[in-house]
């Protein structure tokens, strides 16, 4: 089993990724895209074809975020395609999102202050219109008027009925 947890800065990735760090029920090993990554095409399919992480990004936010900084993403159509589906049951794909003042005011908590609202806006936009596209392989969270204690439960609820289900 592997879990992709997405979304932009200050929805609670980190936040729901430590409660799961914990969880005795899923046990994964936790991998931080951002810190374990090497972002090129092949980086991405390694890390795809890895087995039983729970992972704080993926190959997914090099697709959105290239579309919202208009830069040119190693990912074309075909393998961001290939990335969702690759060994369908295999992957957990969890999009956290959040009203983006509240993910501001999260971020400025950790004393970063380069977040803009439009730019919070367009990341979760991006992550919405992709998992319209892939359905039943994408699922979102609001946590917006959530805890971190009702996103995990959501999460666990998601990723449980994916395991028994094997979709």
């Amino acid at each position: 089993m592997n879990v992709i947890i997405e979304g932009s800065e200050g929805v609670g990735k980190s936040t729901l990724i430590e409660k799961f760090r914990y969880d005795k029920d899923i046990t994964c090993d936790i991998l931080r895209m951002h810190v374990n990554g090497d972002k090129t095409l092949a980086g991405y399919e390694q890390k795809a074809k890895l087995y039983n992480i729970l992972s704080d990004r993926s190959f997914i936010s090099e697709w959105v975020y290239s579309r919202v900084f208009n830069r040119k993403s190693c990912l074309t159509e075909k393998w961001l395609d290939w990335f969702i589906n690759y060994d369908y049951g295999r992957h957990t794909i969890i999009v956290l999102t959040c009203d983006p003042s509240i993910a501001k005011d999260r971020v400025h908590k950790r004393g970063i202050d380069e977040e803009e609202l439009e730019t919070l806006q367009k990341i979760n936009d991006e992550y919405i219109k992709l998992a319209s596209l892939y359905k039943k392989r994408i699922h979102i969270i609001d946590t917006t008027n959530l805890s971190a204690e009702q996103v995990y439960e959501k999460a666990k609820d998601i990723i449980v009925a994916e395991q028994i289900g094997g979709k």
